[in-house]
């Protein structure tokens, strides 16, 4: 089985991110990675979010970084399974919703178009 999933990922990641000291929130540590790579880089989207194609009412974060080369990122301390499979989750609902719905595409692209300091080549149609 460890060969198996060894074969799913690549030797080296195509993103690294800085290390996350334990202790450290979630909005200090997303900053400070955005500063560390470059604002002109990476869109910080943490907290951003779009309404649910599903349910308007609710709410969906689809990434914590948008990198200029449209790679959606997610990030999260966890020490245990509980936080990696609401990771897992998420990543999940974020690429079903932009995948399936046109409206929440736009609605996604209008949130990094507001969020960026610079303007960025979103390619989400």
């Amino acid at each position: 089985m460890r060969s198996e999933v060894r074969r799913l990922f690549a030797p080296v990641p195509s993103v690294v991110l800085l290390a996350w000291p334990r202790g450290m929130s979630e909005p200090t540590y997303n900053k400070k990675t955005t500063r560390a790579v470059g604002w002109e880089d990476w869109v910080l989207l943490d907290c951003k979010t779009i309404p649910s194609p599903a349910k308007p009412s609710d709410q969906i974060e689809i990434c914590d970084f948008l990198t200029r080369g449209d790679t959606l990122l997610l990030g999260k301390q966890a020490r245990g399974s509980g936080a990696l499979s609401h990771l897992y989750n998420q990543a999940r609902v974020a690429v079903e919703v932009l995948y399936d719905s046109a409206a929440a595409r736009a609605k996604f692209a209008q949130c990094v178009r507001t969020a960026s300091d610079c303007p960025l080549s979103v390619s989400l149609g």
